[in-house]
């Protein structure tokens, strides 16, 4: 009786593994060009990005995600049409402050490729601390980092 379950179990976690998110190579090679210490799959639906930096400015997170990171999906690269991660995550290099985008990759990417797309890219925009989950940012809240 043991032995289903323990099957069952393997087959689950093995299906966990295969669910990781997948960072096409043209997404890596955008990137790459804002000093990328890392990037990594979170679970199945977040993407880390952990930049050689000190500190995340929010000017320097928008430029990861709206300029390098969607470049990919406008130019309709093949290895990155699947990729739609539910959260992208832009860190320092402890990964003790950033910023994540809280929105399905792909939707934003589109949004931010029409005209005036940073009211948008301001609503979507996570604060990430040291020793608590990214959060929305508050109402006129302003960080240190803003720029």
């Amino acid at each position: 009786m043991k032995r289903p379950v323990l099957l069952a179990t393997a087959l689950f976690l093995s299906s966990l593994a295969s669910a990781q998110t997948v960072i096409p190579a043209s997404v890596e090679r955008s990137i790459a060009m804002h000093g990328i210490q890392a990037v990594s799959a979170v679970g199945p639906e977040v993407l880390r990005v952990v930049l050689k930096a000190p500190e995340v400015s929010l000017t320097r997170f928008k430029s990861v995600v709206s300029l390098s990171m969607c470049a990919p999906h406008w130019r309709k690269m093949p290895d990155a049409k699947g990729f739609n991660p539910q959260r992208v995550e832009v860190v320092n290099a402890s990964q003790t402050q950033g910023y994540a985008l809280a929105n399905p990759f792909q939707a934003t990417c589109d949004i931010l490729g029409m005209p005036a797309p940073g009211a948008y890219l301001d609503r979507h925009t996570w604060v990430c601390t040291e020793g608590t989950p990214c959060r929305a940012r508050k109402q006129g809240e302003r960080l240190a980092s803003d720029q």
